[in-house]
């Protein structure tokens, strides 16, 4: 029996203990509106979310968000609004245009294939989403960071090699590629949140993105979590009927702390 399970069975036979816990704090008041901004001639329609009364000098980091491959949808929105309530400025990028989403997993894979075919077009339409987020009144542009699932986390890392001034990458079940060699100018700290029971990501593809980073001497962390498979953060993968796709409660609160944790060692303590 592992250390794991050794300690989970000690729990279970621990006698309850005496003293209440505690209530939760509440979540922080937050504000939240749809941004419509331009690319190349396409109209997209983000969605943003800061902490509520914000003083006009206030800065904040900024985060930026990037979809699954269904699109911008109430997960994505969820996720931005907990940023927000951790004190930054989050702004979910719109990769298809017109905020399109959907939950036909044809559609989403073609909309997705379309996008990630063209690494140049999918970093300029995550930098556009950025150019956004920056120039908010709000946020600091020194101070920003991406992070995305599954699609969106493949896309948060190629912004990463092209967005000089971002600072930490956080993919959340993507698959991440490597850098190309005219990819001169990478800042960014990247942290890779990966299950391990992953089909669909395996080990060698993560080896490959991490050996170009390793030979220039850049920060990467790899995280697996055992039992995790793709999607694992998402409470809708269980009724996807996909055996490559499921919520692992677990590794997503730890995963999200592990991005806590990145994002207060680039920022500071967030509220």
């Amino acid at each position: 029996m592992n250390p794991r399970t050794l300690l989970a069975a000690a729990l279970l036979l621990a006698p309850t203990p005496a003293v209440v816990a505690a209530e939760p704090a509440p979540a922080a008041e937050i504000e939240t509106r749809t941004v419509t901004y331009e690319h190349d001639g396409v109209a997209f329609v983000g969605y943003l979310a800061q902490p509520a009364e914000l003083a006009d000098d206030a800065e904040r980091p900024g985060v930026l968000v990037v979809h699954e491959w269904w699109g911008l949808n109430d997960f994505t929105r969820d996720r931005t609004e907990r940023l927000a309530e951790l004190g930054y400025v989050a702004f979910a990028a719109d990769m298809y245009g017109q905020g399109e989403a959907t939950d036909d997993p044809q559609q989403a894979g073609a909309w997705a294939g379309a996008v990630s075919s063209d690494r140049d077009e999918m970093r300029a339409r995550a930098q556009a989403a950025l150019d956004v987020l920056a120039r908010h009144d709000n946020v600091a542009e020194d101070q920003l960071a991406a992070i995305g699932f599954c699609f969106g986390g493949t896309t948060a890392v190629e912004l990463g090699y092209a967005a000089e001034h971002l600072k930490g990458v956080v993919s959340f079940h993507g698959n991440p590629q490597p850098a190309r060699e005219q990819d001169e100018n990478i800042n960014a700290s990247f942290l890779i949140l990966h299950g391990a029971a992953d089909p669909l990501v395996s080990d060698e593809d993560l080896d490959a993105f991490a050996q170009p980073l390793m030979q220039r001497e850049l920060e990467h962390r790899i995280v697996r979590y055992d039992g995790a498979r793709h999607s694992f953060t998402n409470p809708a993968a269980d009724g996807l009927d996909n055996d490559a796709a499921a919520y692992h409660a677990d590794a997503a609160e730890r995963a999200w702390h592990e991005m806590q944790a990145l994002f207060e060692d680039l920022f500071g303590e967030g509220d």
